[in-house]
């Protein structure tokens, strides 16, 4: 295989990654121009978006503070998720190392 050609296997590998990007940007575009706004005859009233903002206030899981709401809770699910997603990183991070360290 001489350089050449390896040149123009490249090429015509990125002008395939380009035409993919292409198409999704297109299929993005038409579905944009697809929405549309809320009919006029089915706006909300001042009542109904009261009534939606006291539901989202009585929610228990609704936290005023601003601290809180950022950080979260961390029990049993969180620190299953994290060791569910560390252990095999820090098992990657081992055999990479040890494989570097063979190399010195």
């Amino acid at each position: 295989m001489t350089v050449a050609s390896t040149a123009v296997t490249t090429s015509r590998g990125v002008a395939s990654d380009w035409l993919a990007r292409e198409r999704t940007l297109l299929i993005g575009l038409i579905a944009n121009l697809m929405v549309r706004p809320i009919k006029e005859e089915h706006p909300m009233t001042e009542e109904g978006l009261a009534r939606e903002r006291s539901l989202q206030l009585e929610a228990p899981h609704v936290v005023a503070n601003a601290d809180q709401a950022a950080r979260g809770s961390f029990d049993i699910v969180g620190v299953a998720a994290w060791a569910l997603v560390g252990i095999p990183f820090l098992i990657g991070v081992w055999i990479a190392l040890s494989k570097a360290a063979a190399l010195f």
